[in-house]
């Protein structure tokens, strides 16, 4: 993991760990933790100098799943102090997520679709209502542009501006992840399991399940190299 200030390196590395099966009271896990934490600014974000747009989402994601690692272990009273400065930052780290569904969510599904998963994973962790306005905006918008772009028979139904077509399975994972959560989390207006999938060849739709998401994110690694 780097101490030299590349944030979103930082938290990709400890969740690749985490998701590993890394004890989260590790020393190296631990420090990475704290490490970005000191690089929370005021407003509560993630700023990477000349880094990737995507960090704040990253490391959302990164410190919940390291909340979550804590909680499986039994280690919430071992790392009490530690668990407080994370719960912290996540709260002033949803703002930032919450203007960049409002900025992006009309045309922008990869940076929607990576505020509003990183939104439904604080609300798993109850730090944010998981009905929330901006949450369900985030999903309408995407199931929105999954029926236009369905409807017109375009070759894919999520897209990310200005970057070639490989990346659509990049886009698509974060998609389907955010859905997939949505529905575990009953979101109210989450389009259901007969409402959005890939057309097969005889017309039936595939259902989005946790298998169809997991094929999903096993692409993330070839596409992102």
């Amino acid at each position: 993991m780097d101490d030299h200030g590349i944030v979103d390196a930082t938290g990709a590395c400890l969740r690749a760990l985490l998701r590993y099966g890394v004890p989260p009271d590790r020393e190296v896990i631990v420090k990475a933790v704290e490490w970005l934490l000191n690089e929370q600014d005021e407003n509560g974000e993630f700023v990477d100098f000349g880094g990737p747009w995507d960090v704040q989402a990253g490391v959302v994601v990164t410190l919940c799943e390291w909340l979550e690692a804590v909680q499986r272990a039994g280690k919430e009273d071992e790392l009490r102090d530690l668990v407080e400065r994370v719960e912290n930052a996540l709260k002033r780290a949803i703002d930032p997520l919450v203007s960049e569904i409002h900025e992006y969510g009309d045309y922008d599904d990869m940076r929607t679709a990576l505020a509003t998963y990183a939104l439904l994973k604080c609300a798993e962790l109850g730090l944010i209502d998981p009905n929330h306005e901006t949450i369900v905006k985030g999903l309408e918008a995407l199931y929105n542009h999954y029926a236009g772009t369905k409807s017109r028979g375009a070759p894919y139904y999520w897209y990310w501006p200005g970057v070639c077509e490989e990346f659509q399975t990049w886009t698509t994972a974060y998609v389907l992840a955010a859905f997939a959560l949505a529905e575990k989390l009953g979101v109210g207006k989450t389009p259901g399991p007969e409402e959005i999938g890939a057309e097969t060849e005889g017309g039936k739709g595939v259902p989005l399940t946790p298998a169809v998401v997991a094929l999903a994110l096993a692409a993330l690694p070839v596409r992102r190299r």
